[in-house]
């Protein structure tokens, strides 16, 4: 919100924030009248003629500049909450995204959890006799078995 007051050819400019309220007294103050803000004490404005003696020291700004820095003011309100909608609205996507990649990686350990362990029951719960351990052993003494009774057999046989 801009509020000014003009006398000739000058004018006292008070800018504020757009969701901050503007105290009455300040837009109504009078030549040679001061008036702050309650809440800040630094932020003033009073009425000037041309020839008057500023009460405090500040700037003075023609019509034209003051309109002109208000509207740059409004406009950097604008634009921060622009920007800031648009972060916040970044940042909840990339949060969802985030919490969908880790519930779809939970799920896809469970379930490899899972076949992990239907395999352990399935090969604990084989006979002795289809162990791997079981097999093995008794190919490599099989095998050798027969390498032993070739080789007998071949004896005999001359």
């Amino acid at each position: 919100m801009i509020l000014s007051r003009c006398r000739s050819s000058w004018c006292v400019l008070v800018v504020v924030s757009l969701s901050q309220a503007i105290p009455w007294p300040l837009c109504s103050a009078s030549a040679g009248e001061v008036v702050c803000y309650p809440s800040d004490p630094k932020k003033c404005s009073t009425g000037l003629k041309t020839g008057d003696s500023a009460p405090y020291d500040g700037q003075l700004l023609t019509p034209k500049l003051a309109i002109e820095l208000g509207q740059k003011a409004e406009s950097f309100d604008a634009r921060l909450k622009l920007e800031l909608d648009f972060k916040t609205k970044t940042l909840q996507i990339d949060l969802e995204l985030e919490k969908s990649l880790r519930e779809n990686d939970r799920e896809s350990f469970n379930l490899e959890r899972t076949l992990l362990m239907k395999r352990l029951a399935e090969a604990s719960s084989r006979p002795w006799y289809e162990s791997p351990v079981f097999v093995a052993t008794a190919t490599v003494v099989g095998v050798v078995l027969v390498i032993i009774g070739t080789g007998y057999a071949l004896k005999q046989v001359d």
